[in-house]
C-alpha cells in the first residue's frame, strides 16, 4: 500500500527529532488490517483519508493505543491532494498574472491546513486535543522530501511526485519504502 512510503518519511523525521524505532507503534496500516478491512475499504485507500476518518469517528482504536501508552501522542498524517479529491475545501490560487500569488499560496496552505486539523476535531468531538500531531501534507508528502533537495518553495511544485522524480533523476522508485527511507534521510 501507498502508506508505506509515507511511513518511512514519518520515521525519518522523528528520528531526526531523537526518537528511534522502538518509540514508534504505528496504528495504520500494520496493526490493524483485518477482514472486515479488506472487504470495506478499497486497498488504494487504506491508510488514507477515509482511514483517518473511520478511525476518528470510532475512536477505539485510538482508544486502545492510549489505554497502553498513556502519555504518548499519535501523529495523524495525510496528504491534501486525497483530501481535496473527496472533498472540496479549498480552491488553490492560480499563478497566471498574479502578483499576490506567493502570498495567496501561503495562506492557502495554512488555511488547508487548519480546515483539515477542524475537521478530524470534528469527528473526533474534540477528544485527544493535546495528544495528537498532525502531519499535514500541503499537495503530497513528497512535496517535503523535495525541500531536501531543491532551493524552490516546494508549495509552488504543480505535482511534487513528478517534480521530485525529475529533480531525483531516477533514484526514486514511488511506491517503494526503501527509496523513500533513503531519500528522506536528510
Amino acid at each position: 500500500p501507498k502508506v508505506q512510503p509515507r511511513r518511512a518519511v514519518l520515521e525519518n523525521i522523528l528520528k531526526g527529532l531523537g526518537y528511534d524505532e522502538s518509540d514508534m507503534i504505528p496504528i495504520r496500516p500494520d496493526l490493524s488490517m483485518d477482514e472486515t478491512d479488506k472487504q470495506f475499504y478499497n486497498v488504494d485507500t487504506f491508510g488514507g483519508w477515509e482511514y483517518v476518518k473511520k478511525d476518528c469517528i470510532e475512536r477505539t482504536k485510538l482508544d486502545e493505543f492510549f489505554a497502553i501508552a498513556d502519555n504518548q501522542s499519535i501523529i495523524i498524517q495525510v496528504d491534501t491532494l486525497e483530501i481535496n479529491q473527496n472533498q472540496s475545501l479549498n480552491q488553490k490560487p492560480q499563478k497566471p498574472n498574479n502578483p499576490n500569488y506567493a502570498q495567496e499560496l501561503k495562506e492557502y496552505a495554512q488555511t488547508l491546513r487548519q480546515s483539515v486539523i477542524d475537521i478530524i476535531n470534528e469527528w473526533l468531538q474534540n477528544h485527544y486535543q493535546e495528544k495528537l500531531l498532525y502531519a499535514i501534507c500541503i499537495e503530497e508528502m513528497e512535496s517535503w522530501i523535495l525541500t531536501i533537495y531543491t532551493k524552490k518553495d516546494t508549495l509552488h511544485a504543480a505535482n511534487p511526485k513528478e517534480t521530485l522524480k525529475y529533480v531525483l533523476k531516477g533514484k526514486l522508485s514511488v511506491g517503494d519504502k526503501r527509496s523513500y527511507k533513503e531519500i528522506s534521510k536528510p
